[in-house]
């Protein structure tokens, strides 16, 4: 029941900046700056990464704060390294970042390519069409994938594209989706497309079947099930949230509505014992908020919510599975959206218009 990928992105999350093409032509140069200046010092070196955080503040390329300094440097440049525009292990300059410093320097962006797009533009878009993604579960080229998804749907929603095609791991992933997409859009919620593809996964069988045979559901099997790529411990409040809510809903018709007022209360307080980014989900999803009244018409609206209608406790632990890791696919597919088309942006042949990514005419 270990964490698996089930999605990828480009970038880091740590690094999202508005004019992505004008930061990396920046960063190359601070690189040439650095090494130059440290000929005798390698990448590798936790002091040549701290004085390159130092003098991205110099250049007012970020502010200064507190920071982890050589962790900060290696975040800042690992999109530079999934571009291919630097080497991922020595940080110096690629060819093909060459190029693109070349382009900055002389401002010849002019367009002189079959896609009527500027140089940078192109070498970005043929960086992309090799760029290939692998890890123990992933095995892909996104960018292949989009243009390939893009001419046989002949366009993505921005929920598409944000919550389904990254979760397409291989080829196969590919063809399958697309083939789902194509048949779906007007049948199929993107959340049940989800939940598929999540007990399609082995840990995710292994963590439900883990479930919904306990018995005892205590903060070890929550933080069993919750596979936190981090620490189980972030799942552990999770056992207070469930026995609540398994009172309110499971166990109703034995509390009269001022107790099911106060397990509100609780419920609440549950979640703010929960690490941020994935309370805040779930409090949506109950409107819970500072300024939340909890009373008769409160309680009306909590049992018309889709987790809030199981009366048996095995259709209730079935839901509130699939919820609780729904929520944290699309919290974190969320995360990746803005990145991946920041990243694809870059190539200037995908348009985002209507809510919908298509290609551009030419392209």
């Amino acid at each position: 029941m270990k964490f698996k990928s089930y999605c990828w992105c480009i970038g880091t999350t740590s690094f999202r900046v508005d004019q992505l093409n004008y930061k990396n032509e920046c960063q190359l140069r601070f690189l040439t700056q650095l090494f130059n200046e440290n000929p005798n010092l390698e990448w590798s070196n936790r002091e040549l990464q701290a004085k390159y955080f130092d003098l991205m503040v110099a250049k007012n390329f970020i502010k200064d704060y507190e920071a982890i300094k050589d962790k900060d440097a290696r975040e800042k440049t690992s999109g530079l390294a999934d571009l291919g525009l630097v080497y991922r292990k020595t940080r110096r300059i690629t060819p093909i970042g060459e190029m693109i410093n070349r382009i900055s320097l002389s401002s010849d962006y002019d367009s002189n390519n079959i896609f009527g797009i500027s140089n940078d533009s192109y070498v970005y878009l043929l960086q992309f069409l090799k760029l290939q993604l692998n890890d123990d579960f992933v095995h892909i080229k996104p960018f292949v994938a989009l243009i390939f998804m893009l001419v046989k749907l002949k366009y993505l929603t921005r929920d598409e594209f944000t919550y389904l095609y990254p979760i397409c791991l291989n080829n196969n992933d590919v063809l399958k989706m697309t083939s789902d997409i194509l048949s779906s859009r007007t049948k199929f919620p993107i959340d049940d497309i989800l939940i598929k593809k999540m007990l399609s996964m082995d840990n995710y069988q292994s963590a439900y079947h883990l479930f919904m045979k306990s018995e005892v559901i205590d903060e070890s099997i929550m933080s069993q099930i919750g596979m936190n790529r981090k620490s189980g411990n972030y799942d552990k409040p999770f056992a207070r949230v469930f026995h609540v809510l398994k009172t309110l809903i499971v166990d109703k018709r034995k509390t009269n509505d001022q107790e099911k007022i106060e397990l509100l209360k609780e419920l609440k307080e549950a979640l703010s014992k929960v690490n941020a980014n994935q309370a805040k989900p779930w409090k949506g999803m109950f409107k819970i908020y500072a300024n939340t009244k909890f009373d008769e018409k409160y309680l009306s609206f909590f049992y018309k919510q889709p987790l809030c209608v199981s009366s048996k406790l095995d259709d209730f632990k079935d839901s509130f599975f699939k919820t609780w890791h729904l929520l944290k696919w699309k919290s974190t597919l969320e995360d990746y959206y803005d990145l991946n088309k920041r990243y694809f942006n870059l190539t200037d042949i995908i348009k985002f218009e209507n809510n919908r990514f298509q290609l551009t005419e030419i392209a």
